[in-house]
């Protein structure tokens, strides 16, 4: 746990080997581990665990909805929501048409964005998809990550072939060529919680030189 300057904060070992994490509104940690769901103190202390069994062990990916109080864990063709309270209560259990990649939550809407290998898939808090977007012929390749703007609510993918955007409903806007492979998790979601990275937003104009003051009488 490192705060706004890097400066280390607390540290734990995981008792699984950890595949996604995800930061509550209470500041509470989530974390999916292989076979395993674990919620930690801001300090690093373990609040409470569960095992996860049947569909919910092949998930690698997690997602959380403090609005409605769920939790969202997918991976492979599925994706199942949890209540936020343990131990594990299934509430929904859907199957993709593609392998998930990726999951980003929109905090306001509930929307749920999941991302396959040939398109990006939106969820409501109820399960009915909301939007649909193919990837092809938009140079998009081998999905990375994905992360949600909340005050526009739009996204950004990451993926081998550079930085794409997409809008509140889904619908494809413009990709940023890169030239070296995006990486997973803390590139992209490090650049797009930084409200003021010059990676998102065109760097500002260099203001005026102010014009310098007239000389008085007699002055060379």
């Amino acid at each position: 746990h490192l705060d706004a300057n890097g400066i280390t904060l607390a540290g734990f070992a995981s008792p699984a080997i950890v595949q996604d994490i995800a930061m509550a509104q209470d500041q509470t940690l989530w974390v999916l581990g292989r076979n395993q769901l674990l919620r930690y103190s801001t300090q690093g202390g373990l609040l409470v665990s569960a095992n996860l069994a049947g569909e919910l062990q092949q998930t690698n990916f997690l997602a959380i909805d403090d609005v409605n109080n769920v939790l969202w864990l997918g991976g492979g063709r599925k994706l199942v929501q949890i209540a936020l309270a343990l131990p594990v209560q299934t509430r929904l259990s859907l199957t993709t048409s593609d392998v998930i990649s990726a999951l980003t939550l929109v905090a306001d809407s509930g929307t749920l964005w999941v991302v396959g290998q040939s398109a990006l898939f939106g969820y409501s808090k109820n399960g009915a998809v909301v939007g649909q977007t193919s990837f092809s012929a938009k140079s998009i390749g081998n999905p990375q990550v994905i992360v949600a703007d909340a005050l526009s609510q739009s996204l950004w993918l990451g993926h081998e072939k550079g930085i794409s955007r997409f809008g509140a409903a889904g619908q494809y806007i413009v990709s940023l060529p890169a030239s070296v492979k995006v990486a997973p998790l803390a590139t992209l979601r490090v650049a797009v919680s930084a409200r003021r990275s010059a990676v998102l937003r065109p760097k500002s104009a260099a203001p005026p030189k102010s014009a310098a003051p007239p000389k008085s009488a007699g002055e060379p």
